[in-house]
């Protein structure tokens, strides 16, 4: 009874955070809408925020956590404190290592990201260039919401589900803020003070499970091995599960960009 007690505050708990979180979806939508409308600078934040928020959705719902997990907590069961916690924090520098190459050949390659992952209909050189420097300012995005993924991982292990299931509110929450007048005014556009609260969101989404990580045991040591066991254990879990959850996503791109695609003469 007590297990089946646990699972139900669980679900209860994340039910009632998704409630909120696509609440603060919808204000989200709304304020995009009304600050961009139908101009360039939303067809170039549409540009920008497309990859990162597709790599968002193949590692930040459940694809690492999936892979993580029994991994985590095989070491929870079976080996020591330390072992534990040497693991978590030597997973913690590799991914950020492969996270940071990631960003930075995004930034850099921006112009490449853009031109690949458009459809014809987005080929309008007045939003393009303005489409590479948003995209420039969120890629980075993708550097926190990896190592978020991890953190969640970590908390749902020791059966801590309300805070890792919030920070999707607080990204919200945070392009609603850059949304504000008093806010974006203070930007040369509506669509970077956008750009600039996805990515202020990554950071806080992070920043919000630092505490709680620390508390569990988490002390951030550096430490980098792509040979440790448990690391190469969640890469063999982690491709497969890629495939089979993220095929949706990129199933999703697929249909946009043919239907979007004008026919050639």
């Amino acid at each position: 009874m007590t297990e089946k007690k646990q699972i139900l505050k669980s679900a209860s708990i994340i039910s009632l955070v998704t409630i909120v979180s696509r609440v603060f979806g919808y204000v989200r939508d709304q304020r995009i809408s009304f600050l961009l409308g139908t101009t360039l600078s939303a067809d170039a934040f549409v540009l920008a925020y497309r990859i990162p928020n597709l790599i968002r959705r193949l590692v930040g719902e459940g694809t690492v956590t999936a892979a993580f997990i029994p991994v985590f907590t095989g070491y929870m069961r079976d080996k020591t404190t330390e072992e534990l916690w040497g693991f978590a924090n030597k997973l913690f520098w590799t991914l950020a290592l492969i996270l940071a190459v990631i960003t930075v050949l995004g930034v850099v390659f921006s112009p490449f990201v853009i031109e690949t992952f458009s459809s014809p209909q987005d080929h309008r050189e007045s939003s393009f260039p303005e489409a590479i420097a948003l995209n420039r300012i969120i890629f980075p995005y993708i550097f926190f919401v990896g190592l978020v993924a991890l953190g969640m991982g970590i908390l749902n292990s020791y059966h801590n589900f309300a805070l890792p299931a919030s920070t999707t509110a607080l990204l919200n929450f945070s392009i609603i803020v850059f949304s504000i007048s008093i806010v974006w005014h203070y930007f040369n556009s509506p669509a970077i003070s956008l750009a600039v609260g996805v990515l202020v969101g990554g950071a806080l989404q992070f920043l919000v499970l630092m505490p709680q990580l620390v508390r569990r045991g988490m002390r951030f040591d550096f430490g980098i091995s792509f040979s440790h066991s448990g690391i190469r254990n969640i890469a063999r879990v982690l491709f497969p599960r890629f495939f089979g959850m993220g095929i949706a996503q990129i199933n999703f791109f697929v249909d946009t960009f043919f239907t979007t695609a004008r026919r050639m003469p």
